[in-house]
């Protein structure tokens, strides 16, 4: 296999961060990089663009790494558009001794691929590394687009609250860092996760979705790492646990906070070290898979209340998505119920349609609920509903008008 170039664009030598992954590469890839580290110091930031534009020209690489600094932060922009002018599908990874949700949103939503935090380790920069590099020569940009189709394609709803989440999906989608999803219950935190999924590298890989709060407290170890024959006393043969089965992808942690205070310190352990030992082994195991978590409380005052390990919270919060309710996107109600109404399957021949009057009775307890709740909790009622067209759909709500915002109850 011929090297792979690297470019180590330094912006912020005084951290040192350039200079201990450098080494990391040099000394831990078995020489597999061709290396280009240019550093530049604080009275040139002025010319970074023009320094690296120059760069370019007279080295390609298929792979390039940002190490920026507060003071180079407010030249991201600028250098990742310089960048992309001429490198248009190689990977570039970023840099900061910071982990600040909102500047990784920033780097990411400008067109960075992932987020690299210090202290490096080979475990966390080498797998990026090869799965960047594999996905920019084998994947075309027509696959691109078809992957970004049908990752958002059940993310239905135009309203601007929504809108402005959903945005953040591909650019999360292309980085490796763990995600935190925000919402009330019924508001499509899984389909979201989904979509991440779908638009990353793993999407070759498994996407693994538990609900935490349906696992016995007893139990969620078991789940999650697996257990060792002999490990109690119904254990017969041996089971690998959701963490090993989802390696490679993405395991996708719902309801988060309803994981007891023991396990959730043997979660941190694996985020940090990407190893964990079943239940019962005296063997330890490693594994490469993306963290997707989803709450419906506020993981934050969780952590303030003890409830919750702060510096779990910290290792979940890196990039942050928070679906509204659909009280507050009126707007979505129609196109949401027009989106189930077409999964809905035919009726029976013995199935006497019901009358006009009787649909609409449906429809207004669709979008009753809908209004008190979320999706999840509208599609009871729609069950009942025949299968229509689209305009039919149209002329249901036209004749049964939404209620007023003012009118419309919170979730308790």
């Amino acid at each position: 296999m011929n090297k792979i170039g690297v470019l180590l664009f330094d912006l912020d030598p005084a951290n040192k961060a350039g200079k201990e992954l450098r080494q990391l590469l040099e000394t831990k890839s078995g020489a597999s990089f061709h290396l280009k580290h240019e550093v530049i110091d604080k009275g040139e930031l002025p010319k970074a663009a023009r320094h690296l534009a120059s760069i370019l020209r007279r080295f390609s690489p298929d792979l390039a790494f940002f190490i920026f600094g507060s003071n180079s932060r407010p030249l991201l922009a600028d250098l990742i558009a310089v960048f992309r002018a001429s490198k248009v599908s190689q990977p570039l990874l970023a840099v900061a001794n910071t982990g600040d949700p909102k500047d990784v949103a920033e780097v990411l939503y400008h067109g960075a691929n992932d987020f690299l935090i210090p202290p490096f380790r080979p475990i966390d920069v080498l797998p990026r590394i090869w799965r960047w590099v594999e996905e920019a020569r084998q994947e075309d940009a027509s696959l691109r687009l078809l992957k970004k189709k049908l990752g958002l394609k059940q993310l239905v709803g135009d309203s601007p609250a929504f809108v402005d989440e959903i945005k953040k999906i591909p650019a999360f989608a292309r980085c490796d860092a763990c995600v935190l999803i925000a919402g009330e219950t019924g508001t499509g935190k899984e389909i979201c996760a989904r979509a991440i999924h779908c638009l990353s590298p793993r999407v070759s890989q498994p996407f693994v979705a538990v609900n935490c709060g349906a696992i016995p407290a007893e139990l969620v170890e078991n789940e999650l790492f697996g257990h060792a024959p002999g490990a109690f006393t119904s254990a017969i043969s041996s089971t690998q646990g959701l963490i090993r089965e989802a390696d490679g992808g993405t395991l996708f942690l719902d309801e988060i906070d309803s994981l007891p205070l023991s396990s959730q310190v043997k979660l941190l352990r694996f985020l940090q070290d990407r190893e964990f030992r079943p239940l019962g082994s005296q063997k330890t195991f490693k594994a490469d898979l993306r963290i997707i978590a989803a709450a419906n409380v506020n993981l934050e005052e969780a952590a303030r209340a003890g409830r919750f390990r702060q510096d779990l919270y910290y290792r979940l919060n890196v990039v942050t998505i928070s679906l509204p309710p659909l009280r507050l996107r009126q707007g979505d109600i129609p196109l949401l119920a027009r989106y189930f109404v077409a999964k809905l399957p035919l009726g029976s021949a013995n199935h006497q349609k019901p009358s006009l009057q009787r649909q609409c009775k449906n429809w207004r307890c669709i979008i009753g609920r809908a209004m008190c709740g979320n999706w999840k909790t509208s599609l009871s009622a729609q069950s009942y509903c025949p299968r229509t067209r689209a305009s039919r759909a149209t002329e249901l709500f036209s004749l049964n008008p939404l209620p007023p915002l003012a009118t419309i109850p919170s979730r308790p």
